[in-house]
């Protein structure tokens, strides 16, 4: 790389995921970002959602067993590099994932085409009717890549979409079309 060479810059996507965790190891409770990344995670013992590699079945046990407070770690998580606090809170643990990515790895696949046909100016009606799915769906991929950009409009997820290296076909056309349609 030469001195006139900028390097592409790479937006990171960081989400927290939350977890209630009973002395057992069973998952009671969990927030949205847990339930995007892992589905319905209630019922599920912990360390078999985090995968093995980051837990054992026994951490839980030995929060309680040790009177330990907390365990703090930096883990891979799915594929995201995670930092995972396990704190124990009178009879529970409370285990929080503090996951990372970069934006081109935040998306499905699914959720990626739908995106880059909001980019290029498409209703949620008209990307149904080409992807052949329903409306709804394409209402939710749009909300899960707006949740896990960690923006609040389709025209902010596309912004930052662009901005971070992921190929969308004349994006900033459709960030003005999206101003207009909501005008």
């Amino acid at each position: 790389m030469n001195a006139t060479t900028t390097p592409k810059r790479v937006h990171s996507v960081r989400s927290v995921a939350l977890l209630r965790v009973n002395p057992h190891g069973v998952i009671v409770n969990a927030n949205h970002v847990a339930h995007l990344r892992w589905g319905n995670c209630q019922g599920r013992v912990c360390a078999d959602l985090l995968r093995s590699e980051v837990c054992s079945s026994q951490c839980v046990s030995k929060l309680f067993k040790n009177n330990t407070a907390f365990l703090d770690r930096e883990v891979s998580i799915h594929g995201y590099n995670a930092r995972l606090i396990c704190e124990r809170i009178e009879d529970e643990v409370a285990v929080i994932a503090v996951l990372e990515s970069s934006v081109r790895n935040a998306l499905t696949p699914c959720e990626t085409r739908v995106i880059r046909l909001v980019a290029q100016g498409l209703t949620n009606r008209q990307i149904a009717t080409q992807l052949a799915i329903s409306p709804s769906t394409v209402r939710t991929h749009i909300e899960h890549v707006r949740a896990k950009l960690g923006v609040h409009t389709r025209a902010a997820a596309i912004a930052k979409l662009a901005t971070s290296g992921v190929e969308l076909k004349d994006a900033s056309a459709a960030i003005g079309t999206a101003e207009v349609m909501r005008s």
